[in-house]
């Protein structure tokens, strides 16, 4: 019924639309994203996606360092049930490390009398190597003298 003449523009139609510049600014806004926005956008992703990534790593450092105070906790308090179930210690200052599981972790005793006291100040203290630095909690207790115990 129609033919293809019928469904043509004519030429002069066709370059009238192109010097029109509403033409123009739609066929821009229409016609999909420019380069330099797909770079823009590709460059605020990559920007995004760096911030994530460095974040997550903070956050497993920050984990790793939560994990070394727990478990320097534990140990410190393993050791001062040690301590008290002996009932006594002498004073001086002692260190070791723990069992071959927890190598990285040391610990140090340090007890003394003070003036007048017949207990002895026991400080507790477990230490370990951190991303280059040396970490250590410590624990200050008072427990019957060695000394005190043989009379």
């Amino acid at each position: 019924m129609f033919g293809t003449d019928a469904l043509a523009s004519s030429p002069s139609t066709e370059t009238n639309r192109y010097k029109d510049p509403l033409f123009l600014r739609s066929s821009i806004v229409n016609g999909g994203f420019l380069l330099l926005e797909t770079i823009l956008a590709v460059l605020i992703l990559s920007v995004g996606l760096s911030v994530v990534i460095r974040s997550f790593g903070s956050s497993l450092n920050f984990l790793r360092a939560s994990d070394d105070y727990t478990q320097a906790m534990l140990l410190l308090e393993e050791k001062m049930w040690d301590l008290e179930a002996k009932g006594s210690i002498t004073p001086g200052t002692s260190r070791g490390t723990f069992l071959e599981d927890d190598i990285k972790f040391q610990w140090q005793i340090n007890a003394s009398v003070p003036n007048g006291l017949d207990l002895c100040e026991t400080e507790v203290t477990v230490s370990w190597k951190h991303r280059g630095g040396e970490r250590n909690i410590s624990l200050v207790t008072y427990l019957r003298s060695g000394t005190e115990a043989q009379r």
